[in-house]
Order: C-alpha cells, then structure tokens, then sequence
C-alpha cells in the first residue's frame, strides 16, 4: 500500500481559486484565508460583538440582544457549497448550515444532526439522524437529505472543491428514515471530521435539485436547519442572519447578525472606535496596540493553530545539504520578529504541528512540548550557523532567491531578517518581492524548482495529520511537498496513522513524523501564531481557533 494523501488543506494565502473535480493542489487553498486576515492583517480568532450599532435588550429578557454588526475583512464572494473552500463562505455558512458532527471550542467532536455515531467495522460509519428537525423552509429533515448533501460533493460534474475529502468513500446512502450509513474503502482516521466541516453540511435535497448552480447565490440563498437563517446576501458587501426562533436546539441570544465587509484594517479599527461596528476577528498584528486602546473594546487572544514555516526544497543545491539547512534554521530571530511583527501574539515554534492540534488526541500541550524538546531544536544562535555553513558543501557561502509576496508584510520582514543575518556568513540571499497573484503563479507552477519558500498555514481540521502530511511523497507531485522530500519511514508511519485502530499506536507514529522532520529539516516551522479577538465590552463570546466551523453567533451572549 502507497503512503495517500491525508492533508487537505493548505497555505490560507488568499481565496480559493476553483479546481477541476478531483484533482488536489495546494493552490487552491491559498487564496483561502486572507478572507479571515487579510494576511497583511493577523491571524483570527472570532469575536463578535454588541455595542452602539444595536445591542438593545428585547422580548427575549435581559439578555435578549437585538442587532449585532459585525465586520469581516474579506468579502464573501459566493454561499454556494461546492465553492466553499475557504474562510470566510464556512464563517457564514456554518450559522445556517448543520452537520451530522461538530466540533467544540475546545476541538473535541460531539454529535449535532446526529444522534449517535458508530463504527461497527473499520471501513463503515452509521449515523442516526436526529428526529423532527426542520429546516428553515418548514420541512423535515430526513437521512435523504443528508445523504444527498455529501453525494453532492461526489458528483464530478458539480466540481465540488471537496472533492478530496470523499476520496475515501466507496457509498453514502439513507439505509433507514433517520440512518446514514458511508462505507469507506479502507480504514481512513481522518474520515470523522468531514461531518463536521464544511464539506458535510447539510442542504434540503430539494432546494439543491431546484437551484442547482444558483445555489448561494442572492436569489437562491441556502435552506439549512442551523441557529440562523441567511435572510439577505449582497456580494462583497454585507450577509444578513435571521434567528431560527424553530431552531430545534437552543435558541441564540442574538436576534439579528449583519455582517459587513471592511477590507481596510484602519477602517474597522476606526469602526469599532464610533461603534460602527460591535465587533470583528480581524485584528492586524501591526494595530494590536491602538485596539488594546479603545475604551469600548477588550482584545482577547490564545494559542492558534496557524504556522508560519520555510520549506526547503532538498532536491536543489546548497538545500540537498542538510547543514545548510540548518544553518538557516539557526539565523532567524524568531522571538524578536514575534515581537515587532506580531506584537508579540505568538510562540517561537518548536516543531512543524502547533501543540493544540494533539488536543482532540488527549494528549496535552505540556506533553507535546516535552516531547518537542527531546527532538533536535534550531534556536537563533548565529555561531551555531556559522558552525553548520562551515560543515556543509559551501563553507564560503552562497547566493539564493527567495521570493514572496508583497501582500504580507511579515513575510517579508522575516526574510530580510534572514538576509540580513547571513550576509556575514558569505550567504547572498536576494528578495524577489511580487505580488500575490505573481507569487502563486510562481510557487505553484514552478515549485519543484525552486529552492526556498516561506508559508503561512491555517488549519482544515484539527488533527496532527492535517499539517503532517505537506512532507509525504504522496504530496511532491499534486500536493503542497514544496521541499520535494521523500522518507520512506515517514510514508510507513503516514499510513499507520491514517488506518490503525490504535490510537496510540496513532499517536506514536504522529510523533515519530515530528522527528523525523526536526532531524531532517526539510521544512522550519517559524512560529505559531495566536488568535486575537476584539470584543466589545457589553458581550461575552468564547475563542475557538476553528471558529468557521462553528455557530459562532449563537455563542454571543451579553456579559
């Protein structure tokens, strides 16, 4: 058996650009996220908040709120689910969409349109529906319309953008009034969150029949059984969320949720300020000082999932020499770049999965960072560069090109720390900076030639195997393998992880890949980035480093 592709997602770089049906690239991924930071602006945690804009105590008692607007900066381009493979699309969506699954603030996965869940053999998932749910329309929810909604993806001619996530399924079909059952080719670890996230959300079976391309679109807006309803949708402008007061779960607090698109992260700042706005995830890491400012706003911010590394292409020289590689690890001021390029919201990353991942493994943060440290560590020590240059091939240097794009501004300041590090070592490295557009055609199109570049992740899923995977043999060719390396051993432990039963057994061989990694330095994770939120004071609202996968408006509540 031949080590698959089990990572999918990618560098959130942008919005997602359509794919034909089947085929995985990375690429498409990278225009993914820039929806939930502007990447010129910072990584994201949700918020959302009240404030003059229309926080009013209402029927519902005191803690009724009556309007929330709440300003993003990306604009959402389309609701349709075949070309939801983004950031910003789920963070609407996922209001008004449910699937069998979902996940928890705290990463854990716990049952919504479903019942119950089991696994009665290695390759087969039954679901139990839960009854007398109804979607916005009236209607009932049957196992019809889940099964339809996932075969939905499946169909090629839809040109699904999740196509690869049903790669594993051999069948999805109704196997009862209220019962799913998928059958998989062979045992796939990761199949369980796919419920759970965009790709598994649930439409009417009708409503996707009758709107079929139209579906998302103003006049064909999607019919779910979530908390809210989508009630008014103007691309690149603003969405409107209705309360469900039929949701068959527990009723949000907010009656109403606008959503309003304010690229410039200087305008949202300023929005918050005049209480334009009650809220907004999109924090630039540059402006973190003037929003700890407002009087009218707490920032919150925790560990995140997203990574910024650099990968090496070990293909090309001087990368093929591993001290060379190392050499570079050691050059980086990663605690000063924290410092002045995301004030200071982030980690210094110790191995390429941000410790939070392992969570919904039951294994702690404390014990992924122990584990982290007994493998080899490239801290910022410029003699210890010196050493690694010395031992490799080009003990007098060389001259390479990195480029990156000119929309993110942290990138490029890493690399010019970098660059201005090495110069003593006889190390030439010459910034190309392009624009993002420029970037992608080049990264993708040309990255099995190029030697050096810099990425910047969020997660699809939280597991150690979502960001594992972008150094599997598997992904060189179709995949996001920008270092074109291949380990066998790495492969081997790639499909235990995918297919054992054991979860410690899964646990050991994750783990193992981490080493494996550290030792062989064909990436560098950089740093972790935090996730910020700006809150207003009258609410309350829990962070989630995967909040466009939940019902994050029905979380707002007033403090």
């Amino acid at each position: 058996m031949t080590a698959r592709d089990v990572s999918r997602t990618g560098p959130a770089l942008g919005f997602p650009r359509a794919r034909p049906p089947g085929e995985f690239d990375r690429r498409t991924l990278l225009r993914g996220a820039a929806g939930l930071a502007a990447f010129g602006a910072g990584s994201s945690i949700l918020s959302a908040c009240t404030g003059n804009s229309g926080t009013t105590a209402g029927p519902g008692g005191s803690g009724a709120i009556s309007t929330v607007t709440f300003g993003m900066a990306a604009a959402v381009q389309d609701l349709n689910i075949l070309r939801a493979f983004n950031i910003p699309s789920p963070t609407v969506l996922s209001n008004a969409l449910e699937g069998l699954m979902r996940f928890t603030n705290d990463l854990k996965l716990k049952p919504l349109l479903a019942t119950s869940v089991s696994n009665p053999k290695p390759t087969v998932w039954v679901y139990k529906v839960r009854s007398g749910v109804k979607f916005h329309d009236g209607s009932t929810l049957t196992a019809d319309d889940v099964a339809f909604s996932m075969n939905w993806h499946m169909i090629k001619a839809n040109g699904s953008e999740f196509t690869l996530f049903y790669t594993p399924v051999k069948e999805i079909r109704a196997t009862g009034p209220l019962e799913v059952t998928v059958t998989l080719h062979e045992p796939d670890n990761l199949w369980p969150y796919t419920p759970a996230h965009t790709a598994g959300l649930v439409q009417k079976k009708a409503y996707l029949e009758n709107a079929g391309k139209n579906a998302g679109t103003p006049g064909h807006l999607p019919i779910g059984t979530g908390p809210f309803k989508i009630t008014a949708f103007s691309p690149s402008q603003s969405i409107d969320l209705v309360r469900n007061d039929s949701y068959w779960g527990r009723k949000p607090t907010v009656k109403h949720v606008q959503l309003q698109t304010i690229a410039d992260p200087s305008t949202r700042l300023l929005a918050m300020r005049s209480g334009a706005i009650n809220g907004t995830y999109d924090v630039d890491f540059s402006q973190v000082s003037r929003w700890k400012g407002l009087s009218n706003t707490r920032l919150q911010s925790g560990p995140g999932l997203n990574l910024f590394y650099i990968s090496f292409n070990v293909t090309k020289p001087p990368f093929d020499d591993i001290h060379v590689r190392r050499a570079i690890a050691h050059s980086i001021d990663t605690a000063g770049l924290i410092k002045s390029q995301l004030s200071g919201e982030g980690q210094v990353a110790t191995g390429f999965v941000p410790p939070l991942f392992w969570a919904p493994l039951g294994v702690s943060v404390a014990e992924v960072e122990s584990w982290y440290q007994q493998n080899p560590q490239y801290p910022f020590d410029m003699s210890a560069a010196r050493r690694e240059i010395k031992q490799s091939k080009y003990p007098k240097g060389f001259t390479t090109t990195v480029p990156y794009p000119s929309d993110y501004p942290r990138m490029g300041a890493a690399l010019q720390d970098l660059q201005q590090n090495m110069k003593p070592l006889g190390v030439n490295i010459i910034l190309k900076e392009m624009t993002e557009d420029q970037w992608l055609t080049l990264l993708y199109g040309a990255k099995n030639n190029l030697g050096m570049n810099v990425v910047v992740y969020f997660p699809d899923y939280p597991d150690p195997a979502d960001y594992s995977g972008f150094v599997a043999t598997t992904q060189i060719k179709n995949g996001w393998n920008l270092s074109s390396y291949s380990n066998a051993k790495l492969d081997q432990l790639m499909n235990t992880q995918l297919t054992t039963a054991d979860k410690t057994a899964r646990i050991n061989a994750l783990r193992q890949i981490q080493t494996i990694i550290a030792e062989d330095v064909p990436v560098f994770p950089v740093w972790y980035e935090n996730g910020i939120s700006a809150v207003d004071n009258t609410v309350k609202l829990p962070l989630s480093p995967i909040f466009y996968f939940l019902p994050w408006a029905a979380q707002i509540q007033k403090a």
